[in-house]
């Protein structure tokens, strides 16, 4: 039997080990009607180099009182809640560590929880990954209270290089329950643009043997036209090389994004946020 000095030497050996880790956690809308289901995304973050993905399970807190838990699925964990009082929340995910990772806990979360806005913005999920050249698609539901407001306007702010946006449809009408369209984000990629540059390129490789015979068989003498030869070849290797670094500088960059999506009645704009991750 291991003596209980002797455990708690190997524990303290296994927590000085162990890595700390970074929280994110994003809220589906914010603000929030009072009695609407609001959806916080809490994402685990190992530490750049280390390949294990940290499990166990999170816990939120507003204001110290538990409101969820849910147990961590490929260092995501999603917890519904709902809120009966009006104001701000600060609201902390706190997360249970495991063999390989310390426990830790993230900055607060200010929930604003509302009875007067004339509508809500819900979307899930709340924090999207995606590689440049890729689409996704975010569920988008608003939520009225008492007073019935117009049709709202969708559309997204700050969005990065190279990204669109679109709804379908792009106009609905908020209703107490929730009203849902769909929003599809779309990022660019450099993989088509790289293509024409190899074609490019391997056309500039070919004309010296397509030239060159026509030379050959040509009653005009090799060397006179020889200038003009080389010359079409570097306009072309000019042109190829252009074309890689136009398509570059076009598509999305790698790196982590907050767009805004807005809804606006003509009288009263509201919005909420989507984390976007990018990668290449």
């Amino acid at each position: 039997m291991m003596s209980g000095r002797v455990y708690l030497v190997l524990r303290c050996i296994v927590l000085l080990c162990s890595t700390y880790v970074f929280g994110d956690m994003t809220s589906s809308s914010n603000p929030a009607l009072v009695g609407q289901p609001v959806v916080f995304t809490v994402q685990i973050n190992a530490p750049g180099g280390i390949s294990a993905v940290p499990t166990g399970s999170v816990a939120l807190t507003d204001a110290g009182t538990a409101i969820g838990t849910a147990t961590l699925q490929n260092g995501v964990a999603a917890i519904t809640a709902t809120f009966a009082v009006e104001g701000d929340h600060p609201i902390v995910a706190n997360y249970s560590g495991d063999q390989n990772f310390q426990p830790s806990s993230t900055t607060p979360l200010s929930q604003r929880i509302t009875a007067s806005d004339a509508f809500t913005i819900a979307v899930a999920p709340s924090a999207v990954g995606q590689h440049a050249g890729a689409a996704s698609d975010v569920n988008v539901t608003l939520f009225a209270n008492e007073t019935s407001p117009r049709a709202v306007q969708l559309s997204c702010e700050n969005l990065p290089p190279g990204t669109s946006c679109s709804f379908v449809p792009n106009m609905i009408q908020p209703t107490n329950v929730g009203q849902m369209t769909t929003l599809t984000i779309t990022s660019e990629g450099s993989q088509v643009a790289t293509n024409h540059a190899r074609r490019l390129r391997t056309l500039a490789f070919a004309l010296p043997i397509v030239f060159g015979g026509i030379l050959m068989l040509s009653p005009i003498r090799k060397w006179s036209a020889a200038p003009i030869l080389f010359g079409a070849i570097f306009v072309l290797c000019l042109a190829g090389c252009g074309s890689v670094l136009k398509i570059l500088q076009a598509g999305t960059p790698a790196g982590s994004y907050t767009i805004h999506v807005v809804g606006n009645s003509g009288t009263f704009a509201q919005s909420t946020n989507i984390q976007l991750n990018v990668s290449q």
